[in-house]
């Protein structure tokens, strides 16, 4: 057996000394909340770069950007013509061709390639096609670990950028937001930023948990008192006759109306309809109507 000491336990049969606080730690509760850490989305993935859009794979048969100039390739057989599409070249031509759309869906003349949505549109192209690599493992390894570390970088750098536009030219910044399909996310201020941890986690649960067992004792208690009302207006309706008929047997002036009883019976038979619309049992209490 244990017997209590001030600071320590101590187990008689085996003389071993056990501190009590470790007996707290080890003891089981049964909480009926438990706090689970938020899932962690990897720095690459869209839901954290705010690319609401995805790559989507160019037709294989389009020319590659190198050769679309080419006067030569017009008039060139097919066989010859299919050497130059992006078919027939690794990926990266088909993400400099993807690119290459991207811009051209927002430059303002044909030599724009350097303005701020021209180049906030090619870092999109790029963040694009390495997320694509990485969730259909079109690389070797080595290559997706690199991609993740660049996704990070020039995510970082479109955020800047996007920046510097809100600020400028906030209508042009509104359009691009919807020609590209981004979203725009902020950093939050020192002051609403929370920081995620287990303690406050629980905190937060324990209040909104004892919120809900208020609320549906709450809940219970207005039923019950809903439930009561109409043998209430029972009774009422009861002792009210009964004291219009007893002062009128007794010749002396009466203070219930029958405007009083005749409202009081219309409360009684909208109740009753009510109740029996909803199925409404009234508990087992005597009420004294005074």
């Amino acid at each position: 057996m244990f017997s209590l000491i001030t600071k320590h336990t101590v187990n008689s049969s085996k003389n071993i000394i056990i501190n009590p606080a470790i007996l707290a730690r080890t003891r089981t509760v049964n909480l009926k909340i438990k706090w689970e850490p938020p899932e962690r989305i990897s720095r690459w993935k869209a839901e954290r770069t705010g690319d609401i859009g995805s790559f989507v794979l160019p037709d294989p048969t389009n020319i590659c950007v190198q050769y679309q100039f080419s006067s030569e390739l017009e008039n060139a057989e097919p066989n010859v013509r299919n050497q130059f599409t992006l078919g027939w070249h690794p990926l990266k031509y088909t993400k400099e061709f993807y690119e290459k759309t991207l811009i051209d869906s927002v430059r303002s003349h044909v030599y724009d390639y350097n303005s701020p949505v021209a180049m906030i549109a090619q870092l999109t192209g790029s963040i694009r096609y390495m997320q694509w690599c990485i969730a259909n493992q079109k690389e070797r390894r080595r290559t997706r670990e690199v991609y993740r570390l660049q996704i990070h970088k020039l995510t970082v750098g479109r955020f800047h950028m996007l920046k510097n536009l809100r600020q400028t030219d906030y209508k042009q910044y509104e359009w691009l937001l919807e020609r590209l399909d981004l979203q725009f996310k902020p950093k939050p201020s020192k002051e609403n930023e929370i920081m995620i941890s287990r303690k406050e986690g629980l905190r937060q649960l324990t209040n909104s948990y004892c919120e809900e067992v208020k609320n549906e004792k709450l809940d219970a208690y207005r039923k019950q008192l809903d439930a009561d009302k109409l043998p209430f207006l029972e009774q009422k309706l009861k002792n009210l006759e009964f004291i219009r008929n007893e002062q009128m047997a007794l010749k002396v002036p009466c203070t219930i109306t029958k405007e009083q009883i005749e409202e009081i019976r219309k409360q009684y038979e909208e109740m009753k309809k009510v109740h029996e619309a909803n199925k409404i049992q009234p508990t087992k209490k005597k009420w004294r109507v005074y």
